[in-house]
């Protein structure tokens, strides 16, 4: 082999292991799971029902949906998808304010239309987790949620079919108990989800995940 073509053989195999080594083959590289949400994706230990895929959880305890679109990071690879599940703090602290379901039901879209903006930007698929109900403990501090929940449901729904990038995902009604309450097998204070929650919340989502 003549000194020319030997260099550009070497240059050519440094430039695929560079390849290689930065993740630019798309069937070398793992697509990356990201969640956003509040502390219900905070307490997910989605290492441990899905060992096997790379899951980032970035859920934050107390989130609103601003903070979720303030926390956005861009995807280390054109397949990285993302999960969402954020708005009941948003819910809850308007209805403490004393705001009507209505006010809440719109300043509820219109902060959620700003989040799916950004999403689009950076992700091609999204999948997006509906609210999940209350237990009866909030019925008197939180009396919208029995209508205001399923209607923002069915927007997340109807908004979701706008675009291909993005999916609904429906876990609302699976955790009603026979009184459309949160059953109390899937949490002890009424919002958060304990084990069995968390392991029917996994299998719900579990055929989406890359």
């Amino acid at each position: 082999m003549c000194l020319p073509n030997k260099i550009n053989f070497i240059a050519l195999n440094l430039i695929l292991i560079l390849l290689f080594f930065y993740g630019c083959f798309d069937n070398d590289v793992m697509t990356n799971n990201y969640f956003f949400g509040d502390s219900i994706i905070k307490r997910w230990d989605l290492k441990n029902y899905f060992p096997i895929n790379n899951m980032i959880n970035l859920g934050e305890n107390g989130a609103y949906i601003s903070d979720v679109n303030n926390s956005l990071v861009y995807p280390i690879n054109k397949d990285d998808i993302c999960f969402v599940l954020v708005g009941t703090n948003d819910c809850m602290q308007k209805t403490n304010e004393g705001k009507s379901e209505e006010i809440i039901y719109y300043e509820f879209i219109s902060d959620y239309d700003e989040l799916l903006i950004s999403l689009k930007i950076r992700f091609n698929k999204i999948y997006i987790i509906s609210l999940l109900p209350l237990g009866s403990s909030y019925k008197d501090d939180q009396r919208y949620f029995h209508t205001l929940y399923p209607r923002i449901n069915n927007w997340l729904n109807d908004r979701t079919l706008e675009d291909p990038k993005t999916r609904f995902i429906n876990a609302y009604n699976i955790f009603l108990n026979s009184n459309n309450y949160l059953s109390e097998s899937y949490s002890q204070d009424g919002i958060h989800l304990n084990d069995f929650g968390y392991k029917l919340l996994s299998a719900i989502i579990r055929e989406y995940i890359e």
